[in-house]
Formats: C-alpha cells, sequence, structure tokens
C-alpha cells in the first residue's frame, strides 16, 4: 500500500516538473503583453509578426535611402513583401528597450540603427542627418545567428558605407519622429544581413 501510494506521489510530481513555465516558454512571433496587462491587438500582434520574421526574402531589390523615402507615408500590404539591399551610412546605433514583439524580455531587444545617403562629416551631423534617414532593425533572432552583431561591433560601423539586406515594413507607431529621428515610416525590419564595403569589395559583417 505505502509503495503504491509512493508511485502515485512521484508521478504526480514528475508531471508537474515537466510542465514548463511561461517564463520559460519562447516568445511568439506575435509577442506578447506586459505580465497582467491587457490583450495586444489584433493589428499590433500582425505588426509583430512581420518585424519577427526569420526567412530570407525570396528575391531582394537594391535600394539607396532616397529610393525608401520617396515611397507613400501609408500601409502598402504589397510592398512589405519586399526583400530589398538598401545601401547608405551607418548614423548610429541604439539598443531598443523591452518592447512586445520580444515579450519585454531584458535580455533579447532590438538594435535600432540610421541609414543615411552620404556620409556624415561629424558626430553631430550624424545626429542631424538622421532626419533624412532610414530605420534598420536587426531582431533578436537575428542577432542569435550573427555573433558578431553587437554594440562594440557595431561601433565600428558607424560612418561607414554599409548595406542590409531584410524585409521593407511600415511601422505606424512613430509619426512624431518624422524629420527629426527618420524619414519615413518605412523601414528595413528585420535585417537579415549586414555587408560593409572595404577596399574596394563588399564584406559580410
Amino acid at each position: 500500500m505505502q509503495r503504491a501510494f509512493l508511485r502515485m506521489a512521484l508521478t504526480a510530481l514528475s508531471m508537474v516538473i515537466a510542465v514548463p513555465s511561461f517564463a520559460q516558454s519562447p516568445c511568439p512571433p506575435n509577442g506578447s503583453p506586459k505580465l497582467g496587462g491587457a490583450p495586444l491587438p489584433i493589428t499590433k500582434q500582425q505588426l509583430n509578426g512581420l518585424k519577427n520574421r526569420t526567412e530570407m526574402p525570396p528575391s531582394v531589390e537594391p535600394m539607396k535611402v532616397g529610393d525608401i523615402l520617396h515611397f507613400d507615408d501609408r500601409h502598402d500590404p504589397e510592398l512589405e513583401k519586399k526583400g530589398v539591399v538598401l545601401e547608405g551610412f551607418l548614423l548610429g546605433f541604439k539598443r531598443e528597450g523591452p518592447e512586445s514583439p520580444n515579450c519585454y524580455s531584458d535580455t533579447r531587444r532590438d538594435f535600432h540603427m540610421w541609414v543615411g545617403p552620404r556620409q556624415p562629416p561629424s558626430p553631430d551631423m550624424s545626429l542631424a542627418m538622421r532626419a533624412q534617414s532610414v530605420v534598420v532593425e536587426p531582431t533578436p533572432a537575428m542577432q542569435e545567428r550573427h555573433p558578431t552583431w553587437d554594440e562594440e561591433n557595431f561601433n565600428e560601423l558607424v560612418g561607414r558605407r554599409i548595406r542590409v539586406t531584410g524585409w521593407l515594413m511600415f511601422d505606424p507607431e512613430h509619426p512624431d519622429q518624422i524629420a527629426h529621428t527618420r524619414g519615413t515610416l518605412w523601414e528595413v525590419h528585420p535585417v537579415m544581413k549586414i555587408e560593409v564595403f572595404h577596399a574596394g569589395e563588399w564584406l559580410e559583417f
């Protein structure tokens, strides 16, 4: 009797241990709200799904910064099916804070990068030139595939000629930034590949 009870107790314990906690679960492509927060609207989930794409575009179109700046600032689902190779100069970057696409993780966060059409003559001018820049974002999933994509190495790219391969995406959440820290609501997000122009050729970063 005691042995049967012990077996039942051990079985129940193993079942409890086998159930993963929410914190251990991977973040879904559509992201999640803050703990205890309201569910994300469908439109937000769809936007997060675009941000969290991990497959390489089946085809890409070469573009300069000016090409994207000339897009109409309105959502176009057909454009969001496009892959691009955007060429320009890295004006700067920063690490984003916790956001819903990454389930508000403190460690898995996007990089926010500004690509401009010309090489900045000085750090101060880099800041001013962001008003006519395109935002590109390497997501946590892409950072995990490219171990060199970190703050220390990105510092070496600032001011240099680069090109990024990724998906076009319209981000309607930042209209207040237009003509201040971005030139358009169109982004390259996520970034799948980064190259730097060195000694007359493009090298993968």
